[in-house]
């Protein structure tokens, strides 16, 4: 028994990280507009992804109009220059675009995706999209609590408006990926790092040029003080273990998230048909499972192939 468990798990990893899963393509595009949940109807749904993105888009108006009159008023553009608001920003954006997509593809051509295997350019857009902005979501709210709201007291961190803020992404992200039928890839850890990457150079040339921050030095944060090179790289090393890990999350959150649609609905988690080895199921249950349940499906059924 220890040995097969053992056997499963090596496949189960061999299989997660092939070098294909770094890419975009899945063959059941219908899981990036349908709910995990055969409970919450398309048109359901289609309401909570519109609530959720207006929703959000009003919050993100609200808190840049807001933070800039309360914290810089005479800089504005220092908004645009955090983390935490890049995070947000892209959050906003990707929530507006999955509503756009589930409204067009599930709502006004419902034939499309059922017909195809593959993904659109704009289910492809949608997914890199949402998993950087889960991904870094929650990155932001955790250095935000073990780093940065610990060793850095200025007054704009300190607020309660940036507390429920740096937790409100992270939140959402939980809810929306338990809801969602989107799936998660351990390897597409390479997005969110890309843009962390992208980020530090930003804040480094910022720095570089003499940028002002809030207190009129040129610091965005303490803990990327490029006169102290040690901290920074200290910094980095860190936040890119954390998204690493965040991934890992990700990815366990939705295999649990499958495993529950599983064990509640056994017989439509079976309704999908194999074809040849299924590295989707394989990669969520381990080979052992695969005979258990033979397909790993999201909302839809499927009864009519």
């Amino acid at each position: 028994m220890g040995k097969d468990h053992y056997d499963c798990c090596l496949n189960c990893l061999d299989r997660e990280f092939h070098p294909s899963n770094i890419g975009l393509k899945y063959q059941y595009p219908t899981d990036f507009v349908r709910s995990q949940w055969p409970r919450l109807k398309p048109n359901i749904y289609c309401i909570f992804r519109v609530v959720l993105a207006l929703g959000f888009l009003v919050w993100l108006i609200t808190n840049i109009v807001e933070e800039i009159e309360w914290f810089y008023p005479e800089k504005p553009h220092l908004w645009f220059t955090y983390a935490t608001n890049w995070s947000f920003f892209i959050l906003c954006l990707s929530f507006i675009f999955r509503a756009i997509l589930t409204l067009y593809y599930d709502v006004c051509n419902k034939e499309v995706l059922q017909q195809r295997d593959s993904l659109t350019v704009g289910l492809q857009c949608s997914w890199l999209f949402n998993t950087i902005a889960w991904n870094i979501s929650i990155v932001v709210s955790i250095c935000f609590w073990v780093f940065i709201i610990t060793m850095d007291t200025s007054w704009y961190f300190q607020t309660t408006g940036s507390e429920i803020k740096h937790s409100l992404g992270a939140i959402l992200v939980i809810i929306d990926l338990f809801i969602s039928g989107d799936p998660v890839r351990l390897l597409h850890f390479v997005y969110p790092i890309s843009l962390g990457l992208f980020y530090i150079g930003f804040n480094a040339l910022y720095f570089a040029l003499r940028g002002e921050g809030p207190k009129g030095n040129h610091l965005l944060y303490k803990v990327l003080d490029w006169t102290r090179p040690g901290v920074v790289v200290v910094t980095i090393i860190l936040t890119l273990i954390c998204s690493i890990l965040v991934q890992v999350l990700l990815h366990e959150l939705f295999r649990l998230r499958w495993l529950i649609f599983k064990s509640m609905y056994p017989d439509l988690a079976a309704n999908r048909e194999l074809h040849g080895p299924n590295e989707e199921m394989t990669n969520i249950l381990g080979s052992q499972d695969v005979s258990d349940a033979n397909n790993y499906d999201s909302t839809d059924s499927r009864k009519e192939n």
